[in-house]
């Protein structure tokens, strides 16, 4: 049986906690890795003790359009059921989440909580537009997802009743993920990008974040040619992300964002907070470690981040070492920069593809990602810093048509001079992205230079400041964190 990579974590639909797999096999009788198999079996493993009568679905109503949890044992028309949701009809639109490792109760309570905050916060429409949840329709419901170990209640239990199988998710069917697919060209890259920030845009606009962005668990669907989002075992909703961050009533390993600010949110030091976004931006450097826009871009994150703490918040001062517990002052951090918990991640992946696929892109391409990616990362410069999806889309729209502006431009032979950054001897940046964007902040290596450039495209540059080179012991410290993060990659940690 071929399975399919879109569990994220691991190829071939293997994750950490659970694996992709087919509803059936219509070419294979005999295969007994399909949900078919594994329902068959088990009905037949059961049907003396009768044990299916504790069994659970999850499904939408019809008429409230909400996720309840329905007992197997009130359903007249079982057998029914079970073959709507099993067939080979079925098995050519879905595919099935088989959660079966030791965490799998835990990881089903994530997912189901998960599907229950977006079928209740997202239409149909924008939930098929920038996920792969999905639901089997089943006359006056549709399923969601299965316990078929009689747990009294998935959504409320605790992890005394954990069991390690019997939790399915249904699910889109799709094609590959993103990092197996890559980029071909110039207009790839661009509907990745797009495509990306509107799933984002969708989710962050329910009060949903993602919180384990990576290549991985953004899938492509070929059927409709889109990318879409997937793996929901650390999503959380604003209630959630305050628990997680600030109240740390969860804390331990739920936060999986390379953004330093999400771990100082947490609690973290300056020190600590940059240890461990190194160590989780590590997913994103597989191949691209000592490529230089990844280098550079690592270099900013750390200098920005260091402006950021030297900074205020509110008229808060942010670094002091008596405000690394005031929660007053995270609970601010986390109404801010919450969204750029996962956008931070976007940045990251958007470099690491410059990396892998520079010869697919064009010059412009190319500069315009690592331009949308330095401000996806700069903390250092609330100016520049696009911290919401939408206004990473608008910069990155607007970007598209004022570069293919300066593009006809150059064709023709015009000065564009007053439209252009020079960043060194042979490369040019974009400097202004349109009506509604932020200026960029760029970095040549020497100093920091902060250019603002009207919206209009005709118009001279009306500023630019400087800041002098980064100090030998700050740029020490980054050449540290640096070369621990390579370390890290090389042992494969």
């Amino acid at each position: 049986m071929t399975t399919m990579s879109q569990t994220g974590g691991r190829e071939l639909g293997s994750g950490l906690t659970a694996q992709t797999i087919e509803i059936s096999n219509p070419s294979d009788a005999t295969d007994t890795d399909t949900f078919q198999h594994i329902l068959a079996s088990t009905l037949a493993n059961v049907k003396k003790t009768k044990s299916w009568r504790a069994w659970t679905i999850y499904a939408l109503n019809n008429d409230t359009k909400k996720l309840a949890r329905v007992k197997l044992a009130t359903i007249a028309d079982k057998e029914e059921l079970f073959a709507a949701i099993s067939n080979t009809k079925v098995s050519a639109k879905y595919v099935c989440k088989d959660l079966n490792t030791f965490s799998s109760l835990t990881a089903f309570k994530e997912e189901i909580r998960t599907a229950e905050m977006l079928f209740r916060n997202l239409n149909a429409p924008k939930l098929a537009k920038a996920t792969t949840f999905s639901s089997i329709p089943f006359k006056r419901f549709k399923v969601v997802g299965l316990d078929l170990g009689g747990n009294s209640s998935v959504v409320n239990s605790s992890d005394r009743d954990r069991r390690d199988s019997g939790f399915y998710i249904f699910s889109l069917r799709c094609s590959m993920s993103a990092a197996s697919k890559g980029i071909s060209s110039d207009a790839n890259m661009d509907k990745f990008v797009r495509e990306t920030l509107e799933n984002f845009d969708v989710i962050h606009r329910a009060g949903i974040i993602h919180g384990d962005v990576k290549l991985d668990n953004m899938i492509y669907c070929a059927k409709d040619d889109r990318y879409r989002l997937i793996d929901w075992g650390k999503t959380a909703d604003h209630a959630e992300m305050v628990a997680r961050y600030v109240d740390n009533t969860r804390f331990g390993f739920v936060n999986n964002t390379s953004s330093p600010m999400a771990w100082f949110c947490c609690g973290m030091n300056y020190a600590a907070s940059l240890v461990f976004m190194t160590m989780i931006v590590t997913r994103h450097m597989q191949r691209v470690a000592m490529c230089p826009p990844m280098r550079a871009l690592v270099a900013h994150a750390y200098t920005s981040f260091h402006l950021a703490l030297r900074s205020s918040l509110d008229g808060n001062p942010l670094f002091k070492l008596d405000k690394v517990t005031d929660k007053k002052l995270r609970l601010a951090i986390l109404d801010r920069y919450a969204q750029s918990f996962d956008l931070y991640d976007i940045g990251l992946i958007l470099t690491a593809f410059v990396c892998m696929y520079e010869d697919a892109l064009s010059a412009r391409m190319r500069e315009r990602s690592l331009a949308l990616a330095f401000r996806l990362v700069d903390y250092g410069d609330p100016s520049a810093h696009l911290s919401t999806a939408r206004d990473a889309l608008r910069w990155w729209v607007h970007s598209s048509v004022a570069q293919n502006e300066i593009g006809r431009a150059i064709d023709a032979g015009k000065n564009t001079a007053k439209n252009i950054i020079v960043l060194d001897r042979s490369s040019t940046f974009l400097a202004s992205a349109g009506e509604g964007a932020v200026p960029p902040v760029v970095f040549d290596g020497r100093k920091r230079a902060r250019t603002r450039v009207s919206d209009d495209m005709g118009s001279k540059v009306t500023s630019v400041k400087t800041r002098p080179a980064t100090n030998d012991n700050m740029i020490a410290s980054h050449g540290t964190l640096f070369l621990f993060l390579v370390l890290l990659e090389v042992f494969d940690c």
